[in-house]
């Protein structure tokens, strides 16, 4: 039987610890690489021979948060499936993730498994893997240690509908330019992972610049923020670097 190919990106080593140990578990999962961050994730899916069937994200990560890593791998690799994963459960954060290609949402409490919150919720010690499995199928899962009421989120616009409804003169390019730089990348990355010259990236920077009549690139990155081309977790919750592990 052909085994799913998985990635855990999670850059706390003790959670990845967890994740290996619940994962192998069950013989039909194939961890084909372990991501310390959103840049280490991107960098492998560019260069691997295999691209993955499913990753379980980590919201919270550095040099790359989940969901700016998500918005990136929805529009270049979009037949990943992403199971978004994290202690981070602010209900802002869950909608914005779902909304940009998240396939579904659960909490780190199901790696824990025999943990005084686990038992006090009654969360079946399969839920991981029942989640997976249901994240491959299309399938939508409640999660009830976030909600009771996941049926009734709302969700919020996404990027890629901001940008086709105001934005439809960007270029796919400038797009992938963007949502690199969102995170983290530096023009010298981007150039590599899009296989273009520095000085080919630096016009395209400047075209942007001229589009959104910003002079640098913290400028750009804000100004996309606003207007919705671009989203990171912090915008949805103040909070969310003193929740992050």
């Amino acid at each position: 039987m052909k085994k799913i190919k998985l990635i855990i990106a999670e850059n706390n080593q003790k959670e990845m610890g967890l994740f290996i140990s619940s994962i192998n578990n069950y013989n039909n999962f194939e961890i084909s690489y372990k991501a310390i961050s959103g840049q280490d994730l991107i960098k492998h899916l560019h260069t691997t021979k295999y691209l993955p069937d499913i990753i379980l994200m980590d919201v919270a990560m550095p040099d790359g948060d989940g969901l700016c890593a998500c918005i990136y791998i929805k529009n270049k690799f979009p037949t990943i499936k992403i199971l978004a994963i994290s202690s981070h459960t602010h209900e802002n954060v869950i909608v914005q993730m779902l909304a940009e290609g998240a396939d579904n949402f659960i909490s780190k409490y199901h790696i824990y498994v025999g943990s005084i919150v686990v038992k006090s919720m009654n969360l079946s010690p399969q839920f991981l893997y029942n989640a997976i499995n249901s994240t491959l199928k299309n399938e939508k899962i409640i999660d009830i240690s976030l909600c009771n009421h996941v049926d009734k989120l709302k969700i919020p616009i996404s990027t890629t509908t901001i940008i086709s409804q105001h934005f439809p003169f960007l270029k796919e390019v400038h797009l992938e330019f963007l949502r690199l730089l969102n995170c983290g990348f530096t023009y010298e990355d981007i150039s590599i992972l899009l296989n273009r010259s520095k000085e080919t990236i630096k016009k395209i920077a400047l075209k942007l610049f001229e589009y959104f009549n910003v002079k640098d690139k913290q400028a750009l990155i804000h100004h996309c923020h606003c207007v919705g081309i671009l989203k990171v977790p912090q915008l949805y919750d103040e909070y969310f670097h003193l929740n992050s592990n």
